[in-house]
């Protein structure tokens, strides 16, 4: 159609779902567009490298992009195109610069989350923390969770501790008090849980696990039965109005 300043092409193999990756082509004139009708001619050729070397030429326009992996013939699904596109931005970079951009490597990171991808998605921060010297203060706590969600309860642990000392607050002394207690410090475990809550009165996950935690423990104090009961009810008080407010 008129009026596109920039198309994308996916080059598949087999199939419109087994994608071997997408090429960008941007409009000369920032100004301007491609008119509907514009002839696309593409030519491809395996370099002594094994990359996929694609030229595209669109009008008077030409551009060029190398994919990796080019014999690769699985199957892609919608969930995972934004993994694709993300993993041949980071290649490209790479391509172009000798190393990866930080910026291509956030975007990873956060596609990689959205596939799911739990492991590749912590050792992708570790790289952005440990190779370009960001803060750990902005990564620690993604990185807890991403190794929790892959069952690596021994990375998950200690970025934990990581996590808090470099941003202090509720859900970090939240993911450490779980990697206390998994360790067999309850003690430990439950100071930060009333550190979590009083940090954020409105953590409901912390008010969850730990209520009930209090009403599970095996022992003849009463108020540890009715403070659990009052955490639960709290953290379902919020989450009720959450669904309420449609921000669930």
């Amino acid at each position: 159609r008129d009026g596109q300043p920039r198309i994308e092409l996916p080059l598949c193999v087999g199939g419109e779902n087994k994608i071997l990756g997408i090429v960008p082509v941007i409009c000369p004139d920032p100004q301007g567009s491609f008119k509907a009708g514009t002839p696309v001619r593409v030519s491809c050729s395996i370099t002594h490298e094994k990359l996929l070397n694609v030229i595209v030429i669109t009008g008077e326009t030409k551009q060029t992009a190398k994919i990796f992996n080019p014999l690769a013939n699985t199957e892609v699904f919608t969930q995972h195109r934004e993994l694709l596109e993300a993993r041949q931005a980071l290649n490209e970079s790479i391509l172009k610069n000798g190393r990866p951009e930080v910026d291509d490597l956030k975007k990873l990171a956060q596609a990689l989350e959205n596939a799911k991808c739990w492991r590749e998605a912590a050792e992708t921060m570790v790289t952005i923390v440990e190779q370009f010297k960001y803060s750990r203060k902005n990564f620690a706590t993604n990185i807890t969770y991403f190794y929790a969600k892959d069952g690596d309860s021994k990375n998950s642990d200690k970025w934990a501790e990581e996590a808090y000392k470099s941003s202090h607050g509720s859900i970090s002394a939240y993911n450490l008090a779980l990697s206390r207690k998994r360790n067999g410090n309850n003690k430990s475990y439950e100071k930060l849980m009333e550190e979590s809550i009083e940090l954020d009165p409105s953590n409901y996950s912390t008010m969850l696990a730990y209520g009930y935690y209090l009403m599970d423990k095996n022992d003849e104090n009463d108020d540890n039965d009715t403070r659990g009961r009052e955490y639960i009810v709290r953290a379902c008080d919020i989450l009720s109005a959450a669904l309420l407010e449609e921000e669930l």
